[in-house]
């Protein structure tokens, strides 16, 4: 059988030296490493245990072997038990390297400072304050706008709704994972918005039946319409001047000349021929202000009239 010349094999047993936190006795073996000889010296270590030289280190004859013992600690919190083998000189160092979270507002007794002895038992009060928020949510609710420049039964969402909510602020402080006060630190409001529906209203556009007017001279209308028609002189408008610098007697007629442009020439069934060449901060949309002179005979009044727009 092939032998693998790192290992040694011993048929002579060998003198080495143990040394167990501070106690020394001598020893005797055919092992080959320092783990051989500590396992025929019936020593059982833990992973937390040290051996100077490690245990890969083969023997050889006279050899020291010191083992540093870890010392088992209990770490009681919060009604639970947890061991803790260490090296560490202090509970602190203890308590740090086992990973266990230790804020400088936790109790512990024994103090950190406390020199870690076998069997010590730790007692561990965890205080954690954090800030927690709950909120409430505010539902968001409809309104419903009636829309003339909607189709009649339409519905369309103009304004997408949302919810709100009321934010409260606390200073939770838990002992040991428990919470034992409830700290109010403020309130805030954010309103909902809410969700705006248009109805619309407007009718189904149906065609009107043209006016027909006649003119005295069988004038053919480009168009005929129906306006508001008023009548005014010099006197009531304050001036003698129109905005075409015409004067004011009966054929001048004043317009908003965004729908009837001024120089439109019509006829006016009851007035007769006119003239658009005048404007008025009153005259607006589809209204006429028919002229008349001082001296002509004021024989009109205020009424819808359908009027000749003439080529």
């Amino acid at each position: 059988m092939d032998v693998d010349p790192a290992v040694q094999i011993r048929t002579e047993p060998v003198a080495f030296t143990l040394h167990e936190d501070g106690l020394t006795t001598s020893h005797e073996t055919t092992g080959a490493t320092v783990a051989d000889a500590l396992g025929e010296a019936g020593v059982a270590l833990d992973k937390a245990d040290v051996v100077v030289p490690s245990g890969e280190t083969p023997l050889s004859p006279g050899m020291h072997v010191y083992v540093r013992y870890a010392r088992r600690i209990a770490v009681r919190s919060g009604g639970r038990e947890t061991e803790i083998r260490t090296q560490a000189a202090t509970v602190g160092e203890a308590l740090v390297g086992a990973g266990v979270d230790v804020q400088p507002t936790d109790t512990v007794t024994p103090s950190r400072m406390t020199r870690v002895s076998n069997g010590l038992v730790v007692a561990l009060t965890t205080v954690r304050e954090a800030k927690e928020s709950q909120d409430t949510a505010i539902a968001h609710d409809t309104v419903y706008r009636y829309d003339g420049n909607l189709s009649n039964g339409t519905h369309v969402i103009t304004q997408a709704g949302a919810d709100g909510y009321v934010r409260k602020d606390y200073m939770v402080t838990q002992i040991n994972g428990l919470e034992v006060s409830r700290e109010a630190l403020g309130e805030t409001t954010v309103p909902p918005t809410s969700e705006i529906v248009s109805i619309g209203t407007a009718a189904a556009a149906t065609p009107s039946p043209q006016p027909t007017v006649t003119t005295p001279d069988g004038s053919q209308c480009s168009r005929t319409v129906t306006v508001w028609s008023t009548y005014y002189t010099a006197a009531s408008a304050g001036g003698s001047r129109t905005a075409t610098g015409t004067g004011v007697y009966k054929g001048i007629v004043a317009v908003d000349p965004r729908y009837i442009p001024l120089g439109t020439r019509m006829y006016i069934p009851g007035y007769g021929y006119g003239l658009a060449a005048d404007t008025g901060g009153g005259v607006k949309g589809w209204w006429l202000d028919v002229a008349y002179g001082a001296d002509d005979a004021k024989d009109w009044y205020s009424h819808y009239v359908d009027i000749c727009i003439l080529p």
